[in-house]
């Protein structure tokens, strides 16, 4: 579905059809094609993720510990821009691998991709559309993590935890 962008035959009409069609043409390797390297990106971002946002809390918040959603709007807009920063390339890595055609094989492993990648193209290739992602990121991480504090503070308040 990511990669159909302005065609005007889709192979696809939607996220079901995706799934039936891959599935009947390649079975259920099909749909799990790039999840390896999807696991490597989740794990790194989320890991980097939610250390860093209590890392920044911490700073914001100094000796006062009260929940403020001021400082998870800004501690989560930072948050998901430097995770972003940080793992970008091995989600480019992950949309190539997801993205690779089944019939015309590129790459034989995960190893060779990057390689090839790389080699071919630079380490600029795995930074492509950084820039768009990063604006995204700081908004949409911060209203996160605003909404999450001010959860929490509520809460705190119906169990009455100090």
């Amino acid at each position: 579905m990511q990669v159909q962008g302005t065609q005007a035959v889709k192979e696809y009409s939607g996220a079901f059809d995706a799934g039936k069609k891959i599935y009947s043409k390649y079975g259920l390797n099909g749909l799990y094609k790039g999840y390896a390297s999807t696991l490597a990106r989740d794990g790194s971002f989320f890991g980097f993720y939610f250390m860093a946002y209590e890392i920044i809390m911490k700073l914001l918040q100094g000796d006062d510990k009260v929940v403020n959603p001021t400082y998870g709007f800004l501690a989560g807009g930072t948050t998901g821009m430097l995770s972003w920063l940080l793992t970008f390339p091995l989600d480019s890595l992950k949309s190539i691998a997801q993205t690779e055609s089944f019939e015309n094989r590129k790459y034989s492993n995960y190893r060779g991709m990057v390689t090839s990648v790389l080699k071919e193209q630079g380490m600029a290739k795995l930074y492509n559309g950084l820039g768009v992602c990063l604006l995204r990121s700081f908004p949409v991480n911060a209203i996160t993590f605003a909404f999450y504090e001010m959860a929490k503070k509520e809460l705190m308040q119906v169990v009455q935890i100090n």
